[in-house]
């Protein structure tokens, strides 16, 4: 008797012990460094030129967690320093990339930055910096906006 006692009072306590486990958020976070991606055709936002773009030396982290209640917020930075070749021109620069996601049951919430700075191989220099946020109420209503800083004399061309 007292041997099943001593179970019952265990299995009673780690039970007892483990249920703010089941409770806690649940988290990851990846890091990445040292990252590149191959040569990829890409049109510069400001100017519409066509090029050919290349990502090295590249750095990240990519956070996430998700509660208990099922709501999930996940967060990531990357940058890194690139080549962007365009005609007779090569522009050499780093950018930088930030996004953010909130959601729960009822309503969602998301934003990314994005800076580019670069110098090309004529002199010309690309600043350039983006800015987006998408949101949904509890109503499913769907608010977003869009903005792209271009250099004076460059509209964007997205």
């Amino acid at each position: 008797m007292n041997k099943i006692f001593v179970v019952a009072f265990v299995l009673a306590a780690l039970l007892v012990a483990s249920v703010p486990a089941f409770a806690a958020a649940e988290t990851m976070t990846i890091h990445m460094h040292g990252f590149s991606a191959p040569p990829e055709a890409t049109i510069e936002p400001c100017s519409g030129r066509l090029g050919l773009l290349a990502i090295t030396e590249g750095n990240g982290v990519f956070h996430v967690t998700v509660a208990a209640n099922g709501s999930e917020h996940l967060t990531g930075t990357f940058e890194a320093k690139f080549t962007f070749v365009t005609g007779a021109v090569t522009y050499v620069g780093h950018f930088a990339n930030w996004f953010g996601s909130n959601d729960n049951s009822s309503s969602e919430a998301d934003t990314a930055t994005l800076n580019i700075h670069a110098t090309g191989s004529d002199g010309s220099t690309v600043n350039t910096h983006l800015l987006m946020h998408v949101n949904v109420n509890s109503s499913g209503q769907i608010n977003m906006f869009f903005q792209l800083s271009c250099p004076p004399g460059q509209p964007m061309r997205i």
